[in-house]
């Protein structure tokens, strides 16, 4: 995981050799406390490589987050694949847990973001902001719930592993980035969305069976590795649409700035609107 350590240093903060700061800290106060303090350390760090990456992962997590676990669950079971069928079910129960607990949360504590908070803070209005609060970080709990919850029922697959938590992590990074969470809120989100996973992972065999009562099934949770790929081409289908599409829609190319791309059960599928 060396690698991984290296690319998210150079991700923030080496992302162009002249890199400059939005913003003048020299005047912030002196008695910030840790957590204010790491929060300036990743929040001044702006450059050119961030901002570029930054807001796809951003804005990708939430729709990744809902589309993964319905279109995975039709796809296993057209294939009738109990495996991955079982596994997007589990899948949505930790998000569904993890958003039930990270949203109780944020309505009871009700903290405010650091831009509203805090002088002196780079804040990217086009951050996706789906309430007024802070704590704990949803981005970052939806992230890692869906990084934990697949990582346990695929855990002979190293590479989508990786995958997984370098998305969630630089999720959760640009969050911090844009001036919309602490880095404690980032941390709880963690905390919370793996914690909700593996909650969620523990009662698989009491759910698997509720869910065989619901559809009168008798079907046993085995894994067909030939076909559980299918999963990281859904995870990676929606991740390279989202990128695709941000490209498109900001050419001055006419024709492609009229094109999307989505994601169909036998690859991607490409439309131009006339």
């Amino acid at each position: 995981m060396r690698w991984l350590i290296y690319s998210l240093i150079f991700l923030l903060s080496f992302g162009e050799v002249n890199a400059q700061y939005k913003l003048e800290l020299k005047d912030k106060p002196n008695n910030e406390n840790l957590d204010i303090r790491i929060f300036r350390a990743i929040n001044g760090l702006q450059n050119n490589v961030a901002d570029v990456v930054l807001p796809y992962t951003d804005r990708s997590i939430i729709p990744v987050a809902i589309a993964t676990p319905p279109l995975m669950f039709f796809l296993a079971r057209n294939k009738d694949n109990t495996f991955d069928e079982n596994s997007a079910v589990l899948l949505g129960l930790s998000e569904a847990t993890s958003f039930l607990i990270t949203f109780g949360l944020k309505t009871t504590i009700k903290r405010d973001r650091p831009y509203v908070t805090l002088k002196k803070v780079y804040f990217d209005t086009n951050a996706s902001l789906v309430d007024p609060y802070s704590f704990p970080s949803g981005h970052t709990s939806t992230a890692f719930a869906f990084a934990t919850s697949l990582t346990l029922r695929y855990s002979d697959k190293p590479w989508l592993i990786t995958g997984l938590y370098t998305y969630a992590t630089i999720v959760s990074l640009g969050r911090i980035y844009f001036g919309v969470h602490y880095p404690s809120d980032v941390l709880a989100g963690m905390v919370i969305g793996a914690g909700s996973s593996i909650l969620i992972h523990s009662l698989r065999k009491e759910i698997f069976k509720a869910k065989n009562n619901i559809l009168g099934e008798t079907k046993e949770d085995k894994n067909k590795t030939s076909e559980s790929l299918s999963l990281g081409i859904t995870f990676g289908g929606f991740i390279a649409t989202d990128l695709i599409n941000k490209f498109l829609s900001g050419s001055k190319n006419k024709i492609l700035k009229s094109s999307r791309v989505s994601v169909i059960e036998t690859g991607l599928n490409f439309n131009y609107s006339f």
